[in-house]
């Protein structure tokens, strides 16, 4: 039973019955509570109550359902020059360390839980200027003007900051995978490329889950997913083989197929009119590509890793 007292502020919880709770509250995975809330139990707490840790702390659905990926957030930075050009320093933990606040596994059933962990202490966001308190003034890495308001670049730190840069990361596996990739395939891409290194140690573990997400290996094992014969072709699609690209589900046949190939910058590097479906790419540097392709008024067009170093 829950009973919110409005005047002295805190909630009444009444358990019946037998068994463990996990209860925290606290933004620190370290300390079992925090605050006033903390002092209060201190002072009123019953024999039975026992100070927590920090396994298990990982316990509600958005973090532990099957259905998801499980992000953790690791340390970004820990200098930067604010807007005023000040340098700030906040060194409580390691760059690339694991975050307080980011909440440990194992989930209560005993799975492996976060999944991975990404980029969430002191990261840049847009701030609107009404929700900037003079105290987070060091944290300020950029102010300008639009519209004649005041626009702030602010570094914030959370697992929800850590989670955009998954969610990002599998928009851009999509992309690369001209949306052949299911959910689970992308689950386990992601998870099976992700990085060890000395903080998160050799073994997946209940920090870092399988590790630190890899955009790089996560993008390239996606476009990899398209050499795969079994799928299914609906649509003329380009499949990467060593040195050249393969046009599979479109044929020429009195018409010349028509091939361009820009790099990132935008510059074309390839232009080519064929009835050959083989395209050479030995001579480009290795790196992400943008083909634009068709025949007889139809154009189609996907990004491409290519790997000449192979």
């Amino acid at each position: 039973m829950l009973e919110a007292n409005s005047n002295k502020r805190f909630i009444k919880i009444n358990f019946r019955g037998k068994g463990e709770v996990h209860g925290w509250n606290s933004g620190r995975t370290y300390e079992w509570t925090a605050g006033t809330f903390r002092n209060y139990i201190r002072k009123y707490k019953p024999s039975h109550w026992v100070n927590g840790d920090a396994v298990s702390t990982l316990i509600e659905n958005g973090g532990t359902s099957k259905a998801i990926l499980s992000v953790g957030s690791y340390n970004n930075r820990v200098n930067w020059l604010n807007f005023e050009g000040k340098f700030q320093s906040d060194s409580a933990i390691d760059e690339g360390q694991i975050s307080g606040f980011s909440s440990w596994g194992p989930a209560l059933d005993g799975r492996l839980n976060p999944d991975v962990a990404a980029p969430g202490q002191f990261i840049a966001n847009a701030y609107h200027k009404d929700a900037v308190p003079g105290w987070l003034s060091p944290y300020i890495v950029h102010k300008d003007q639009w519209n004649n308001d005041d626009v702030y670049w602010v570094l914030l730190s959370g697992t929800s900051m850590a989670s955009p840069h998954a969610a990002g990361i599998v928009a851009l596996m999509l992309q690369a995978s001209e949306g052949q990739l299911s959910a689970s395939d992308m689950y386990e891409i992601i998870r099976s490329t992700s990085q060890k290194d000395a903080y998160t140690g050799n073994q997946d573990n209940f920090q870092y889950g399988t590790g630190k997400i890899d955009a790089y290996k996560a993008i390239i094992a996606s476009v990899n997913a398209m050499r795969n014969d079994k799928i299914e072709v609906k649509r003329p699609i380009l499949i990467v083989q060593e040195n050249r690209l393969c046009l599979v589900g479109m044929e020429a046949s009195n018409s010349e197929i028509y091939f361009q190939i820009f790099d990132a910058s935008g510059r074309e590097v390839f232009s080519k009119k064929t009835r050959n479906k083989y395209i050479p790419t030995d001579t480009i540097s290795t790196g992400v590509y943008f083909v634009r392709y068709g025949l007889s008024g139809n154009s189609f067009s996907q990004t491409v890793f290519l790997d000449n170093n192979r």
